[in-house]
């Protein structure tokens, strides 16, 4: 009975023990198993940088008093609201490509906001030039790079510049990318491989080039615009389809290759967006207000609801996020059963 007591008033005085292994013999060794576990979240929690999340989630798993236990809130600052730099962003180095115009203007835009370093990297250089512009407004650090994201050389160089101007890459937002029409049966090698090289292979460079900081340093994270036609088809755009299936795989194979040396992958899905790339489809009249007749939320997406999700999963904040897809289109994705008649439903 008195056994029994005591347990209970372990349990009821003491609940901030239940966790911890015993003291003797393995408890010593699976305590500081954890404590390595930790450690190591804490890089990847932080997600780019210099792994102070690791040593303030310490208290954790080594406290032995109960002050120390109380030295282990200092943790609940992190996920203050009120924090100014609540994403920690600031003086991060961002490397977006496709800058010049549209998702990857709104996202260059949206990082200086936060105080991150903008690199704007766009075979446009005009354009690099005119979103830098708008990152200096904000009072951000920015450069512009003109790079074509198929040629490695051009990359390399790219990489270098920034590197050299900064010091390091902590995000990559894989961002360029072209529309080309065509039937698959009439689609010419030369339009295919274009599309492929710019939508997949651009990709896989600018990660590579820029990547190899990131896994030195051990920690950093990279953003792929993919779209929701990677996994619908649709009319006219075969390639295009088959070029975003092919981001949300490389991001996947990324994030389980590079994910034990502390990069995260992800990829973000556009739906409907009104960009300079689809701006064309919206001149026809008619085509605005049926396309947001087919969208759950009754709206087109503008850049800025890409961007936002962009700058949440290369933060703090989305620090255990990796390997994923996330879907930004206003519901359309969920439609596809309200095509099907069903008599006595409808």
């Amino acid at each position: 009975m008195r056994r029994v007591v005591r347990c209970w008033r372990k349990l009821t005085l003491r609940p901030w023990r239940r966790d911890l292994p015993p003291k003797p013999g393995a408890g010593v060794a699976l305590r500081r198993a954890r404590l390595l576990a930790v450690e190591q979240a804490g890089r990847g929690h932080q997600g780019c940088g210099t792994g102070e999340g690791a040593r303030k989630l310490r208290w954790q798993w080594a406290p032995k008093t109960r002050s120390k236990l109380r030295r282990w809130s200092k943790v609940e600052k992190l996920v203050n609201a009120n924090d100014q730099d609540w994403l920690r962003l600031r003086d991060r180095v961002c490397v977006i490509t496709g800058a010049s115009s549209g998702i990857g203007r709104e996202t260059a835009i949206q990082f200086a906001t936060v105080g991150a370093t903008v690199v704007a990297i766009d075979r446009d250089g005009n354009g690099c030039s005119q979103t830098t512009e708008e990152v200096r407004k904000l009072g951000g650090a920015t450069l512009a790079l003109e790079c074509d994201v198929t040629d490695a050389d051009s990359v390399s160089a790219a990489a270098g510049r920034a590197l050299a101007d900064f010091g390091r890459c902590d995000m990559l937002i894989n961002n360029a990318g072209i529309l080309q029409p065509g039937r698959l049966e009439t689609l010419s090698l030369a339009d295919w491989n274009t599309l492929l090289q710019i939508n997949l292979t651009g990709y896989f460079l600018c990660s590579q080039a820029f990547g190899r900081d990131m896994l030195a340093r051990g920690s950093g994270v990279l953003v792929h615009i993919a779209s929701i036609a990677a996994g619908q088809p649709q009319g006219m755009s075969g390639a295009y389809s088959a070029s975003k299936a092919g981001v949300a795989m490389l991001s996947r194979q990324l994030a389980f290759e590079w994910g034990p040396r502390g990069i995260r992958s992800n990829t973000i899905s556009p739906g409907l967006i009104r960009t300079p790339l689809s701006e064309s489809f919206y001149q026809a009249p008619g085509v605005k207000e049926r396309r947001e007749a087919i969208v759950p939320l009754r709206a087109i997406g503008r850049p800025l609801d890409i961007a936002n999700v962009v700058v949440f999963l290369a933060s703090f904040r989305a620090g255990y996020i990796t390997g994923q897809d996330i879907v930004v289109d206003g519901g359309l994705s969920q439609t596809l059963m309200s095509y099907v008649p069903r008599p006595g439903y409808d």
